[in-house]
């Protein structure tokens, strides 16, 4: 919910078009200056506003920002299907339905599509209230239409879905070539932990069914190199990968199967 408060200068210019000022109490008349303090605050939103009276809904009042959105058209006076006639029947009968049954409508991210400076309609989409204006008798004498351009809201967050939805494909394609490749993957986190094993890598370790997330702890230190010497903490290549961001490619290393512990002896790329 947005509230604006803005401040209303004793001498103004008059809106274009005229709106009725009236009370929800029937029993109380409105100032002689309530009208024209009520056209003054609405000409003062930022945001757009109009007001439509009649079975035809002829608008009476629209401020600068709702003629920006209608795109500068002239519509005072006007019923609302002359003015917009790019708007469907559908799109106008939930308005014309406030106005028969005095109920107020709300909607939020609605599509419309509306003409700019006489070029084909463009999408845009809106919250927006189409509000009950009654008379002294009670009676709907209109409506007050308030409308939010969230078009580039709606749009970034379609963008985003999009992009997700790509990201997600794009992830399963990679999670079936990680797990398909014929030679052994394994992803490591910076901490040095397993995130992802393929079955090509567990198969030549002898990790096949059993969990692997303590693994590197567990065997690197027992890592040896082609002259039976082992590895240090910081000689195996994922370690120096991770602490100095650069590919370490083609180290011979012996690694004990998981099983049986015999030594099976690989060629180590760490990217």
């Amino acid at each position: 919910m947005k509230t604006y408060i803005t401040e209303v200068p004793v001498a103004a210019a008059p809106p274009r078009g005229t709106l009725m000022g009236t009370s929800t109490d029937s029993g109380r008349a409105d100032s002689p200056g309530r009208p024209a303090l009520m056209r003054e605050l609405l000409v003062s939103l930022p945001a757009p506003v109009a007001y439509v009276s009649g079975p035809d809904l002829v608008f009476e009042f629209a401020n600068e920002e709702y003629l920006r959105t209608v795109g500068g058209r002239d519509l005072i006076g006007l019923p609302i299907r002359a003015a917009l006639p790019e708007l469907s029947p559908e799109r106008l009968a939930p308005l014309e339905h406030v106005a028969q049954s005095g109920q107020p409508l709300h909607g939020q991210a609605s599509e419309v599509w509306i003409r700019q400076n006489g070029a084909e309609p463009e999408q845009m989409f809106v919250d927006f209230s189409c509000l009950p204006v009654r008379d002294a008798s009670g009676e709907v004498a209109g409506v007050l239409l308030y409308l939010n351009d969230v078009t580039p809201l709606v749009l970034e967050r379609r963008r985003r879905e999009k992009l997700i939805t790509r990201l997600a494909r794009t992830e399963e394609r990679y999670r079936t070539l990680f797990e398909t490749l014929p030679h052994g993957v394994i992803h490591y986190s910076a901490d040095n932990s397993v995130i992802g094993i393929n079955p090509a890598a567990s198969q030549m370790l002898g990790l096949t069914g059993h969990p692997v997330t303590t693994w590197p702890l567990l065997q690197l230190s027992r890592a040896v190199h082609a002259d039976g010497t082992p590895f240090k903490p910081d000689e195996f290549p994922v370690t120096i990968a991770l602490r100095t961001g650069k590919i370490v490619a083609d180290v011979v290393a012996g690694v004990p199967l998981g099983s049986t512990g015999e030594v099976r002896w690989f060629r180590v790329t760490s990217v």
